[in-house]
Order: structure tokens, then C-alpha cells, then sequence
């Protein structure tokens, strides 16, 4: 990648309307190659908290120019979506809905079977085919609109790009646990082991999987990045580079 053109310029493809899901499947490829970027620092061993969020804003700096990103901000949406994910599927989604301007009652089903694959997947396989039946629920039942210039969407390109990312991450992370040469190996297998008695559904899950959908959930859940209606744009958008950015310095975060 280099600094004067991002992949995430999505060139080509269709503005304003999403005709299926590969459009979106960028954000989910450059989180992976983010989290590589990240692991290939120097001191990565030795880096913790504040510090790998330093390290991924190098990393996001040197694609998009300088982030508006600060460390308290994206404490603050962190918190907020290991909330939701601490939550059943339709709590979840109860709160989504009362809480953000992006999704109204009729992105209901869309989101609890979102907060479904987040809370009950237990194997790779599961959770792949729990997204791939996500896509094709919204593509069938939603009109997708995205921007391919302004890297921006409604409410179902929003999740569309949440399955791209929850897709390359459950890969990657899977990945990470699995096999010793993976960079990510000692950190996410020094997380604690599932408890399937834990009253949060979170710390129930397999350690790659607690890793990809806090990824899904800053995505998700980005006040930041809602664009309210306007005089001269009356409807409301999401700043999918925005989630991306939080999704990416949420994944920096596994330890």
C-alpha cells in the first residue's frame, strides 16, 4: 500500500449503491493487513494498551493522513461495544436501536442476527456461515446504499461492511490462536480460556472469536462516524472509513 492512494479509494466501484457484497469486502482484507503492519514493529512484544494504539494510528496515518482518532475517544466506543456484546442478541440489539440514529426497527432482524453470530458462534465454520446468511439477508431484504468516493453508507452498507470485517477477522484471529508463527499467537493465547459458565456471552465464545467480534462491535457502534442529516443532505450516513479506523484500533487492542 502507499500513502497517495488507498485501496480503501474503492475506485471502480459503484457509487451510491452496493450491488453486492464484494464492494465492501476491502474493509475486511485491510484490517488484516493493518493488524500485520502493527506486528511488525520493533517493540511489539513490549506494547500494551495506549501504546499498540499509538502503533495502529502509525499504521492508519501512513495510508490516510493524519487521524482524528484520539486515545480517549476510542476508549469510549470500545467501552461501549464490549457492552453490547456483553449483552443476548436481542438486548443487543434493543439498545442499538434505542440508542443510535443510524438503525431504526427495521434494521431490527438484520442486528439481532448480527449480535447472534457475536454471541453463540463456537467454531470457524459456524461463524462464516452465520455472515454469509447475514449478507444475503441484507442484500435481499435492504436497499444498500454506499459512496464509493466519500466512503460513506446507510444503515445496510454499514452492516455489509461489518460482515466483510467480521469475515477477515474471524480468519485472521483463528489464525493467530492456532499457529505459533503467527505474531498475534502469544497475545491472544494469553487471554483467559472460555468459561461456558460466565453470565456474559462474550467470555463464553473461543479466544479468536472474542478477538474478531470486538472488531464487528466498534464497527457497529461508532457514534462518531453517524453524519446527521443536512439542509443540503437530509438523510443519515455512516463514515465506513471511520468504523473501520475504530474496528482496526479495537483488534490492536488483543492481549
Amino acid at each position: 500500500m502507499n500513502s497517495e492512494k488507498s485501496k480503501l479509494d474503492l475506485s471502480g466501484a459503484q457509487t451510491k449503491l452496493a450491488p453486492d457484497k464484494a464492494v465492501f469486502n476491502v474493509y475486511g482484507t485491510e484490517h488484516n493487513v493493518w493488524m500485520d503492519s502493527i506486528a511488525a514493529a520493533p517493540s511489539f512484544s513490549t506494547l500494551f494498551d495506549e501504546d499498540l494504539f499509538d502503533e495502529a494510528q502509525t499504521f492508519n496515518s501512513s495510508v490516510f493522513g493524519q487521524s482524528s482518532l484520539t486515545w480517549s475517544d476510542f476508549q469510549t466506543v470500545e467501552s461501549y461495544a464490549h457492552t453490547l456484546l456483553n449483552l443476548t442478541p436481542v438486548n443487543a440489539r434493543i439498545l442499538l436501536v434505542s440508542t443510535d440514529s443510524m438503525f431504526d426497527s427495521s434494521m431490527s432482524p438484520a442486528l439481532e442476527m448480527l449480535f447472534d453470530i457475536t454471541g453463540t458462534s463456537r467454531n470457524l465454520t459456524d461463524y462464516q456461515t452465520k455472515i454469509a446468511d447475514l449478507e444475503d439477508y441484507l442484500l435481499d431484504n435492504y436497499s444498500a446504499d454506499y459512496d464509493s468516493v466519500k466512503l460513506e453508507g446507510n444503515a445496510a452498507a454499514l452492516l455489509l461492511g461489518a460482515c466483510a470485517v467480521a469475515r477477515n477477522s474471524g480468519n485472521y484471529w483463528n489464525y493467530a490462536e492456532n499457529n505459533s508463527a503467527s505474531p498475534w499467537h502469544g497475545r491472544i493465547s494469553g487471554m483467559d480460556a472460555p468459561d461456558p459458565n460466565s453470565p456474559s456471552p462474550h467470555y463464553r465464545l473461543p479466544r479468536w472469536l472474542r478477538a474478531a467480534v470486538v472488531d464487528v462491535g466498534s464497527f457497529v457502534s461508532c457514534r462518531n462516524c453517524v453524519h446527521y442529516p443536512t439542509y443540503q443532505e437530509p438523510w443519515y450516513s455512516y463514515d465506513l472509513l471511520g468504523a473501520w479506523d475504530y474496528a482496526g484500533n479495537g483488534s490492536s487492542q488483543v492481549q
